[in-house]
């Protein structure tokens, strides 16, 4: 992969018009991809997996791809509008941060196709992957509802923003359908990479008597981790399988696999043709999911998850699968 870092001269070529786009994009003798990121790869895993499903895609097929790194939203709307008119078969950036800059772009560039991941974009020449997080968050609120002895959990979040409030609300939902009476405590750290105040509010939970702190705080749930094993509460991996770290206290890991639905998604791209349109992944495409129960893990089951427990959890599973129950999605209205 080559990493093309550097800044753009003041002459952008904003506003010409970039070639036309047919529905088969991958048509040219020389595919090629360009990912530009919002943000940092090195302050947000996520950006990594999506660069991984990427790569491999492009591995796979004799393609080329090229990543670019921004330093902040202005620097993003930037690349996209120069890279719009450089001949990429597809342009590919990621989550909530780079909305504002692609909408603008892909208005003005209506003949170049865009994929963004993890949010949503309401034009003709934008595909967008969203997830539905809400389905795990609830299985994880299940967990956390089912088997608490105090009946306080918490959820340490990153932010207030509206796509976080699928992990609250749907973790709220869990913990409440099994356990009516119970507490449930949420929080924000106010940053995505803040382990020590994610640490802080985690041991505030305990102290008030949580004996579950799901984080759903990225890189700040490092610092739940660190408190769950100082206070002895239990709490849950985030995006990845995390039990390894801890598997005193981490009894499961609400996992979204952002590398193969980005992978997966491409591969319709190449052998359908691309859509602009929301391309939205859930446990029935089981790119969402939670360690034991939607997806296997090396590590072995704590003995808090005994078979009663899981019993519970894979007939929530099933019943969300099956659409038996919905769990709701806190940005379907969104304009």
């Amino acid at each position: 992969m080559k990493y093309v870092l550097f800044l753009l001269s003041a002459f952008l070529l904003v506003g010409c018009e970039a070639s036309d786009q047919n529905d088969q994009i991958f048509t040219s003798d020389e595919h090629s991809i360009l990912l530009i990121l919002p943000e940092r790869m090195g302050t947000n895993p996520f950006l990594n997996d999506i660069r991984i499903g990427i790569e491999r895609f492009s591995e796979e097929n004799n393609m080329h791809v090229n990543t670019i790194e921004s330093k902040n939203e202005e620097q993003l709307y930037d690349y996209l509008s120069y890279y719009a008119n450089e001949g990429y078969d597809l342009i590919v950036t990621g989550t909530y941060k780079a909305h504002d800059a692609l909408y603008d772009v892909a208005s003005e560039y209506s003949s170049q196709s865009f994929l963004i991941v993890d949010f949503f974009v309401d034009l003709p020449n934008v595909a967008s992957i969203t997830f539905q997080e809400q389905e795990a968050s609830f299985l994880l609120g299940v967990l956390a509802g089912y088997i608490t002895e105090t009946n306080v959990v918490g959820m340490v979040a990153a932010m207030d923003v509206p796509l976080l409030q699928k992990w609250v609300t749907g973790y709220e939902l869990g913990v409440h359908t099994v356990n009516p009476e119970a507490k449930v405590i949420i929080d924000y750290v106010g940053h995505f990479a803040d382990p020590a105040t994610a640490k802080d509010i985690a041991i505030e939970f305990a102290r008030d008597n949580a004996d579950f702190v799901a984080g759903a705080a990225a890189v700040g749930n490092y610092g739940v981790f660190e408190a769950a094993l100082e206070e002895g509460f239990y709490t849950a991996g985030q995006d990845h399988d995390q039990l390894i770290i801890d598997p005193e206290h981490i009894l499961i890991s609400q996992l979204k696999m952002a590398d193969e639905a980005v992978y997966h998604t491409l591969e319709l791209f190449l052998n359908e043709t691309f859509q602009g349109k929301e391309y939205t992944y859930g446990l029935k495409e089981e790119f969402i999911g939670v360690t034991h129960i939607t997806h296997p893990t090396d590590s072995p089951l704590n003995h808090v998850i005994n078979e009663e427990v899981l019993q519970v959890l894979n007939h929530y599973k099933e019943q969300i699968i099956s659409k038996e129950i919905v769990i709701p999605n806190p940005l379907e209205d969104r304009q």
